[in-house]
């Protein structure tokens, strides 16, 4: 977060659950805003438009990607060293190709390195990214082969 993102701290969490039946993953990403954006008012609106605008570009390469519910604003506090707070649920489906559609941990971490990797490799030769979204690729596999049907699995 801090390398990549830019921030200037940062700190991630993982809760594992092995509970039977299993759940969708979720995580509530928190971030520190001024202030100012707290309270309403255009600075908010921007974050709010911010927001899903990432949500959008995520779901290109991650189409089960989205808000489990609108971001929330805390007002600033001086716990927080005096700034407000941004709440930001999101969920993560799968695509339930190769995997089990709660296993959205695993779909949106291959799918970002695939991401990040087309990127890395258009910028060092110099080349339009050749990245094709979930949406242009149809929908997902039958994971089930007919060879591997006949054989039982």
């Amino acid at each position: 977060m801090t390398a990549v993102g830019g921030a200037e701290t940062g700190k991630a969490i993982i809760i594992l659950n092995p509970v039977e039946p299993p759940l969708m993953m979720r995580n509530s990403v928190f971030c520190a805003i001024p202030a100012e954006a707290g309270e309403p008012g255009a600075l908010q609106d921007r974050i709010l438009e911010s927001i899903h605008a990432m949500v959008a570009t995520v779901q290109e390469y991650v189409p089960g990607y989205h808000l489990r519910a609108d971001p929330q604003f805390d007002p600033a506090r001086e716990l927080w060293r005096g700034m407000a707070r941004a709440f930001v649920p999101i969920e993560v489906k799968g695509r339930g190709d190769y995997l089990p559609d709660y296993a959205g941990n695993l779909d949106i971490i291959t799918a970002a390195a695939a991401r990040v990797g087309d990127i890395m490799v258009a910028h060092r030769l110099g080349v339009a990214t050749s990245w094709k979204s979930s949406a242009d690729l149809g929908e997902a596999p039958d994971p089930v082969t007919p060879a591997l049907e006949q054989a039982g699995v």
